[in-house]
């Protein structure tokens, strides 16, 4: 597990050091939608078996990261008590969050690929003792990324950026938010209350243009 939280801490140190400009992302529902219909089909053609459809639900409702995916366990999935325990990859904690009957359910369809070979839910398809790739999530996201019509720069860490927002949109306190998501509280109040606004601002200048095209069409 520390191999994860060394992998993440070098992206941040090059994004620090490349002066790059921040990426700030959240999907939108339509969005949302597209992504999981989309990894579904995949499964469906067995282009890509359940695991994408999985990551991909885990990091939007969960607010998983990405290197939390990949080395999530079997013994972490307690169905009967409805708990996901998460180990974070940023701080070395452990961290709940409760399981929806839609995970549940996402889960039992992965069991058929792995929980009988592997203690990993995302297991290495050449070696059954390994937590699968981060290379291979990255080629199934980018497919099914391009399926759902997203463009730009769309990333898988935007998935947990856009649960923290919606967490926010839904009137979580950011000390429930901060237990959930493994984020410090000044975090949320400094990038995500922050990104929330942005978009608001966004929508309603979008509104105001419309209206006042509208009101000149007349």
């Amino acid at each position: 597990m520390p191999k994860f939280k060394i992998l993440d801490e070098l992206v941040e140190f090059v994004d620090i050091k490349s002066n790059r400009k921040p990426h700030e992302r959240v999907y939108n529902d339509f969005e949302i939608e597209s992504l999981l219909r989309n990894s579904k089909e995949c499964s469906r053609l067995d282009y890509i078996n359940d695991r994408t459809y999985l990551a991909i639900l885990l990091a939007v409702k969960c607010g998983m990261r990405k290197h939390e995916v990949l080395g999530l366990e079997w013994k972490s999935v307690d169905y009967s008590r409805k708990w996901l325990s998460i180990t974070s990859t940023k701080n070395s904690t452990w961290r709940k969050f409760p399981l929806s009957d839609e995970l549940i359910d996402a889960f039992k369809k992965q069991e058929v690929h792995s929980k009988n070979i592997s203690e990993f839910v995302f297991p290495m398809p050449s070696d059954y003792k390994k937590p699968i790739s981060s290379q291979i999530l990255d080629k199934h996201w980018t497919v099914v990324k391009d399926m759902s019509g997203i463009k730009g720069v769309a990333k898988f860490h935007d998935l947990r950026k856009t649960c923290v927002t919606n967490l926010i949109e839904l009137g979580i306190p950011s000390d429930q938010i901060s237990k959930l998501l493994d984020h410090s509280v000044k975090e949320i109040h400094e990038t995500y209350y922050k990104l929330t606004n942005k978009f608001k601002d966004d929508f309603l200048e979008k509104i105001k243009k419309q209206t006042i095209n509208k009101g000149e069409n007349r």
